[in-house]
């Protein structure tokens, strides 16, 4: 008896605890929409989808052309022009294109999302660039830094280049940073997968 009195007694304050602890409680709501940094999106052509290289000949008999989308956010101190990848030979991809300072620079770090036949993401490629920039300048992101090994069959399957700034340090040791949720509803809306 005494026994079943304590299952009671637990049981009662245990009710009791409970209600105690949900009154006056309530659903947490959602959180805004964080609101996203409009991008600027621009398309060059990124040239034939056939490649060759040492008699090798990769998509011979296609009509494809590739494309390299930009991403340009106006407040970052970096803007992009011309940028894409485009393939030497069937095994390297190569970084193309410009980019202009509008603030004194001492690094950058620009990011190319490739993606394959199907709009799906296969890799990214990222430049970083640890140097000295003054403000103003312009300047070539092909040297040996914008290079990257790929094998046949990645080569064979891109098509679709999307580049961005994704950080540049200031010569003032401020960071600016890219708006990610942008970056990523751009992709999105150009009907391209991050995720397989």
């Amino acid at each position: 008896m005494t026994c079943l009195r304590n299952n009671f007694l637990i049981t009662g304050l245990l009710v009791v605890a409970a209600c105690f602890y949900s009154r006056g409680q309530t659903k947490p709501e959602a959180a805004p929409a964080m609101p996203t940094r409009p991008l600027e999106v621009s398309e060059i052509d990124g040239g034939s989808a056939s490649t060759s290289e040492y008699g090798t000949v990769l998509n011979k008999d296609t009509s494809l052309h590739r494309k390299c989308y930009i991403l340009n956010d106006h407040s970052s101190p970096l803007q992009l022009s011309g940028a894409g990848v485009t393939v030497a030979g069937a095994n390297t991809f190569v970084l193309k294109g410009d980019a202009t300072t509008s603030a004194e620079i001492s690094a950058i770090d620009v990011v190319a999302v490739l993606f394959d036949l199907w709009g799906d993401r296969s890799m990214n490629l990222r430049m970083l660039k640890v140097k000295d920039l003054s403000s103003n300048t312009t300047f070539s992101l092909s040297d040996s830094d914008t290079k990257w090994p790929a094998d046949e069959n990645t080569v064979k399957e891109y098509l679709t280049s999307v580049t961005y700034v994704r950080r540049v340090r200031l010569a003032d040791g401020k960071v600016w940073l890219s708006d990610m949720a942008a970056v990523l509803r751009q992709i999105t809306d150009l009907h391209l997968k991050v995720s397989k």
